[in-house]
């Protein structure tokens, strides 16, 4: 837990009890922590990996969301969790992970005891508030031409390794459409598709 800002600044008998009351995980890449609609008990507090949130359409195409990594908290599975409400997103660990389980109890205590513990969610909150506003942002202002090169320009190389797949994944749309897009920035120069990645050619 050390790994979180909020765990160094609590008081000795908050910290007593998030170790009396969590249990430590270990989760293979791909696995569902939760489901959309599932009423969370616990909440994760991420260690190592990253999980990705997503949510599913009436055509039941998965849209991300966000992803979050080590020392950050997922604001779908806290608000579930305090609120005895059902999620309303899936995640899935996109990597291997590792990180503590704390349950309903020992979070409700920590929201009502600790003004530090308090900011540190209110700081989630925003900080994925803002996230999610970009993103719709994108969807309903960005040609989807923009929406990938926008990804692909936010790896740090110029030869990416990801498939069609991925990327309509990532974006929220079939793999047949992320195809014939791709295939359209190649005609124009904008990258150069080689088997399993691509390749910038303009940054």
């Amino acid at each position: 837990m050390e790994h979180f800002d909020f765990f160094r600044d609590l008081d000795k008998k908050d910290i007593d009890k998030i170790k009396a009351t969590s249990k430590y995980v270990e989760v293979k890449k791909g696995s569902i922590l939760f489901y959309e609609d599932d009423i969370c008990k616990e909440t994760l507090y991420l260690i190592e990996g990253s999980v990705k949130l997503s949510i599913s359409t009436s055509t039941n195409e998965s849209i991300p969301l966000y992803d979050f990594c080590q020392g950050e908290q997922c604001i779908v599975n806290i608000a579930s969790t305090l609120s005895e409400t059902k999620a309303v997103a899936t995640a899935e660990a996109s990597s291997d992970i590792k990180g503590w389980m704390i349950p309903k109890e020992t979070i409700q205590y920590l929201m009502i005891n600790s003004m530090k513990y308090q900011k540190f969610i209110f700081s989630m909150f925003t900080l994925r508030f803002a996230a999610l506003t970009t993103l719709v942002e994108d969807i309903k202002f960005k040609r989807l031409d923009s929406r990938i090169l926008d990804f692909l320009r936010s790896h740090k190389s110029n030869t990416i390794t990801i498939t069609h797949e991925q990327i309509a994944n990532h974006l929220g749309t079939s793999r047949v459409v992320i195809s014939r897009v791709l295939k359209d920035l190649k005609n124009k120069q904008f990258i150069e598709l080689q088997r399993g990645k691509i390749l910038l050619l303009k940054k």
